[in-house]
């Protein structure tokens, strides 16, 4: 396989690999996961669930929101945060960047002034409630490679974020858009 033929397949944000692509992230744009394919959809939040989707970094870069979209309220709250990858898990907790209230319709968001080096990252939310959230399926294209479930839906009590991530089983539910804003 060519790689240099491999049409840039990540969705909202093509990295900076070079020699392959070279868009690089704009101040305040919003990215979310890496490699999203399908189309969006509206998905109801699970209880008691960490929702981990794969957010790849490839310079420093500093980050001040984290954020979700309610499209359908519904009581409760969603916690939101970043772990560490290690082989292609997520593992140590990053940040813990607290709740958002998922009562009502709309973007969902938290400030944060957050830097990462690069590297593959996982972006979290574990939910309290049952909002219907804007989703996309967990079916990730890496370079052209699909690959379903790199993605992860793992149970977890509602609460603080813990400092290593559960053991993480794959995914084929709808996920949620978890973004990242660039400072």
């Amino acid at each position: 396989m060519d790689i240099k033929r491999i049409p840039p397949l990540v969705i909202p944000y093509s990295p900076v690999i070079p020699g392959i692509m070279s868009q690089k992230r704009v101040a305040g744009q919003i990215y979310g996961a890496l490699g999203v394919s399908g189309n969006v959809s509206v998905s109801t939040a699970v209880i008691n669930k960490i929702y981990a989707t794969p957010f790849l970094v490839l310079e420093d870069e500093t980050f001040d929101r984290i954020a979700i979209y309610c499209n359908n309220g519904a009581a409760g709250n969603a916690r939101l945060g970043i772990y560490a990858n290690t082989d292609g898990y997520p593992s140590n907790l990053i940040l813990d960047a607290g709740a958002v209230d998922t009562t009502d319709s709309g973007s969902k968001a938290i400030s944060i002034n957050q830097a990462l080096s690069p590297g593959l990252y996982w972006l979290v939310a574990l939910f309290s409630g049952t909002p219907g959230i804007s989703a996309h399926s967990s079916s990730i294209n890496l370079l052209g490679l699909s690959a379903a479930g790199y993605a992860y839906l793992t149970t977890q009590e509602y609460g603080e974020l813990p400092a290593t991530h559960p053991t993480p089983a794959p995914s084929t539910a709808l996920l949620p858009f978890i973004n990242l804003r660039r400072a």
